[in-house]
């Protein structure tokens, strides 16, 4: 009885082992299925998931995998998908004086994201509200230097905060 339960034991072994590569190409083949379809979106112009909604789940995907990256951002701005300004608004605090975070407030801001921009200038964490004021600051348009004026006449935001606004403006 113990010989055939190790047997059944390393039979089952063999065969998860067995399965396991055909598991990861499946996997891969997933990623680059997805990759290919938001490429291919990417290259029709005003393309959007309203459109072609089938590819959702492959966007998300996508999407899920390549958060913060300069990737991701370029498939939110160029499919419009505004139900990820969540997620942008996280690259507002990652990365000092970089397009990316300049890119991710222009678009939360063109795209109804302003919450969300006040949000990020608004935490405690001076370092990255720095940031987020920062990026306003390469902006150059009337909402985010309003919004940096704000910053700057707030006497109960720390000195630092406020200097980062100040050169902001410019």
């Amino acid at each position: 009885m113990m010989i055939a339960s190790t047997r059944f034991v390393f039979f089952t072994l063999g065969c998860i082992s067995a399965l396991m590569p055909l598991v990861a190409t499946a996997q891969r083949s997933t990623a680059g299925r997805d990759n290919a379809i938001v490429e291919s979106l990417l290259r029709i112009p005003d393309a959007s998931l309203g459109t072609f909604p089938q590819h959702r789940e492959a966007v998300t995907r996508y999407l899920d995998s390549a958060v913060g990256t300069p990737a991701y951002l370029n498939v939110v701005t160029h499919l419009r998908l505004r139900d990820e300004a969540p997620r942008v608004a996280e690259l507002l605090s990652i990365e000092p004086a970089s397009t990316e975070t300049t890119k991710a407030a222009r678009w939360l801001l063109a795209n109804g994201g302003e919450s969300f921009v006040e949000s990020a200038i608004a935490q405690t964490d001076d370092a990255k509200a720095a940031i987020a004021l920062s990026a306003l600051g390469y902006l150059n348009d009337q909402v985010p230097n309003d919004l940096l004026k704000a910053v700057l006449q707030d006497r109960t935001r720390s000195l630092p905060v406020r200097t980062t606004a100040a050169t902001a403006l410019g």
